[in-house]
């Protein structure tokens, strides 16, 4: 797994490191019967946290997402969080260690993933 590589980066001293994993849906669920953030739990020393549009982010402000990034190193959620809370300032890349595109394929046109990438 690509984030047992990297999950040194994120336990130095900075909070403003920050791993992103970018899935479809909050419900992905797995061939372990488990989603990509119970398996990173499971599996991994990290603090984990998942958002999606049910949870109200879309109404969260720049304090909001900063009191995330301080107390969790991996953030998993959808594409369209990431997109607007880029849009809005709140997140920026040069937080970010790692971003992982789960089902990569879709970046294609107007998909959430292919702006990501287009824009920032």
């Amino acid at each position: 797994m690509l984030l047992c590589h990297y999950a040194y980066l994120l336990k130095k001293p900075s909070p403003c490191i920050v791993v992103f994993l970018v899935v479809g849906t909050h419900c992905c669920i797995g061939q372990t019967g488990m989603s990509q953030a119970e398996y990173v739990r499971k599996h991994l020393d990290l603090k984990v946290e998942e958002y999606w549009g049910e949870k109200g982010v879309e109404f969260w402000n720049a304090a909001d997402w900063k009191k995330q990034r301080y107390q969790n190193q991996l953030l998993v959620m959808t594409p369209d969080i990431l997109r607007n809370a880029l849009r809005h300032r709140f997140l920026t890349l040069d937080i970010i260690k790692v971003l992982i595109f789960d089902e990569c394929h879709n970046a294609k046109k107007n998909h959430a993933y292919a702006i990501i990438m287009k824009v920032y």
